[in-house]
C-alpha cells in the first residue's frame, strides 16, 4: 500500500501550533526556575527552592506530552523519509504510550503533589520533595503502562473469548495493533477505545481527590488572588478532562479521514494543552513572580532600614560632638 500525500489541514496546523506553544512555555518556565534558583538562592530559599525540583518534574512531563503530540502530527509525519512512514503503526502506538500512559497521569499526579505541598507549613527539602514527586508520578503511571503493554500484545483470540470486537481496540483481524488504510493515507493516528476508557477511569478517581485537595488549600489561603487561581485551576482540570474524554470517545466512532475525526483530535489536544498551560502558569510562573516581588520588597526594606540607621548614627554622632565641644570650651 502506498501512502498518498495531501495538504496540511487547518486542524493539523492548529494542533501543531498549540503543542509547540506549550513546549516553548515549558522550556521558558524551566529556564526561569533555574535562573531564579541560581541568582536568588539565599534570599528566596524558603520560598522557591524547596519545590523548585518538583516544578521541573511538572515541566518535564508537559514537555514529553507536547513533543509526542508534535511527532504524532500529520504535518511532521508527511515529511518523514518513506521507510519511516511505512511503520506508522509503531510511531502511533509509541505516541499512545508516551502521552496517555505516561505523561498525562504523571503530570496530573505532580499537579496534585504541588498543590498539597504548597499549603504545608513546613515544606520538605528539595531532594526529598523531588524523590517523592518522581515516585508518585511513576506509581500513578504504572497501571496505565501495564494495561497499554497488555493492549499492544493482546490477540484477537483473547478478545473473541469475551465477544469483544477487535476494531474497538485498534486491532486488525490478525490481532496485531495497526492502523486502518484510511488512517495511513491521511497520516493520522487513531485513538483506541481502551485509551478513552482508561482516561475516564483516571478522571473519575482524580477529579474528586483534586477537588478535595483544592478546597483544603482554599480554606488555608487568605489571599484573594491565590484563591482565584485555585478556583481557575480546579475548573480547568474538570473541564479539560471532560472534554478530552468525550473527544477521544467520539473519535473512535469516526473514520480517521473524516473532518469530524480531525476536529475531535484537535479538541482533545487543545483540552490537555490548556490544562498543562494553566497548571504551569499557576504552579510555576506565578510563584516565581510572587517570590521575585517579595524578594525585591525585602531588599528595598533592608536598604531603607540600613539608610535609616546610617542617618540616625550620624545624627547621634553630631549630637555627641556638640556636647563634647561644649564641655571642652568650659
Amino acid at each position: 500500500m502506498r501512502l498518498s500525500d495531501r495538504s496540511d489541514s487547518p486542524q493539523d496546523v492548529a494542533a501543531a501550533v498549540v503543542c509547540s506553544a506549550l513546549l516553548v512555555l515549558s522550556a521558558a518556565s524551566a529556564a526561569a526556575v533555574l535562573r531564579v534558583r541560581r541568582r536568588c538562592r539565599r534570599r528566596l530559599h524558603d520560598i522557591v527552592n524547596p519545590l523548585w525540583s518538583v516544578r521541573l518534574v511538572l515541566l518535564l512531563f508537559a514537555s514529553i506530552w507536547s513533543l509526542s503530540e508534535i511527532l504524532r502530527s500529520p504535518i511532521f509525519r508527511r515529511r518523514l523519509p518513506f521507510p519511516f512512514r511505512r511503520r506508522l503503526d509503531i510511531l502511533c502506538h509509541a505516541h499512545l504510550v508516551a502521552t496517555q500512559a505516561l505523561a498525562e497521569p504523571a503530570f496530573l499526579t505532580v499537579v496534585l503533589f504541588l498543590l498539597r505541598a504548597s499549603t504545608r507549613p513546613k515544606p520538605a527539602s528539595s531532594a526529598s520533595a523531588f524523590a517523592a514527586a518522581i515516585a508518585a508520578a511513576l506509581v500513578s503511571a504504572l497501571p496505565f503502562l501495564t494495561l497499554y503493554s497488555l493492549y499492544l500484545t493482546v490477540s484477537t483470540w483473547d478478545l473473541r473469548r469475551f465477544s469483544l470486537p477487535p476494531v474497538l481496540f485498534g486491532l486488525n483481524d490478525g490481532g496485531v495493533p495497526s492502523i486502518s488504510s484510511s488512517a495511513a493515507a491521511a497520516y493520522q493516528c487513531t485513538y483506541p477505545l481502551i485509551g478513552a476508557v482508561l482516561l475516564a477511569v483516571l478522571g473519575a478517581v482524580y477529579v474528586p481527590v483534586f477537588i478535595s485537595a483544592s478546597w483544603g488549600a482554599v480554606s488555608v489561603v487568605i489571599n484573594r488572588r491565590l484563591r482565584a487561581r485555585l478556583y481557575a485551576l480546579s475548573a480547568t482540570v474538570v473541564g479539560a478532562l471532560s472534554v478530552q474524554v468525550a473527544a477521544l470517545t467520539f473519535s473512535t466512532l469516526c473514520n480517521p479521514g473524516d473532518t469530524a475525526f480531525q476536529w475531535l483530535s484537535l479538541a482533545a489536544a487543545v483540552a490537555f494543552a490548556t490544562l498543562a498551560a494553566v497548571g504551569e502558569a499557576i504552579l510555576v510562573v506565578w510563584p516565581i513572580i510572587d517570590a521575585l516581588s517579595v524578594g525585591k520588597t525585602a531588599e528595598a526594606t533592608t536598604k531603607h532600614m540600613q539608610s535609616t540607621c546610617v542617618v540616625r548614627v550620624r545624627d547621634v554622632a553630631q549630637e555627641e560632638g556638640e556636647v563634647d565641644g561644649g564641655w571642652s570650651d568650659r
